[in-house]
């Protein structure tokens, strides 16, 4: 069966990024605020980290931060405690954790993202949050 394919006025792919530089065994965090023109549906959450040494690769980083997730619009914690790398976004693109169906967040939903680098050394950590962004509902 052949799907009809959505125009860009109604729905286009994007990208949220969460940048954020941490010194050894340090936390941060991030606000993200979404955009004004949509409503998001998410669809995954990957991650990369700068390699802590010259000799990793990235079929050898580690669990190198975790993260709390928290909804500060609705003020909830989508979690009850930080959540290691690995759970949250796995190593792009082999191990990328998608999630089970769509989550739709409303226009300008604000999010805190509270880091911990579980290194010694300096982490520059990059999470996308991927997703469509939806301009109008479908009838």
């Amino acid at each position: 069966m052949r799907q009809e394919a959505i125009p860009l006025s109604v729905q286009q792919p994007f990208t949220y990024i969460v940048p954020i530089t941490l010194t050894a065994n340090a936390s941060g965090s991030y606000t993200l605020i979404l955009a004004n023109d949509s409503e998001f549906d998410l669809q995954v959450i990957e991650a990369s980290t700068i390699p802590n040494s010259t000799n990793e690769t990235a079929s050898t980083i580690t669990n190198n931060f975790s993260v709390l997730m928290r909804d500060v619009t609705g003020g909830r914690d989508y979690s009850t405690a930080p959540v290691p790398r690995f759970l949250l976004a796995g190593i792009a693109p082999t191990n990328v954790v998608t999630e089970g169906r769509c989550i739709r967040f409303p226009r300008k939903q604000q999010f805190e993202f509270q880091f911990l680098n579980l290194t010694a050394v300096s982490l520059a950590i990059t999470l996308a949050l991927k997703g469509y962004k939806v301009f109008q509902r479908a009838l």
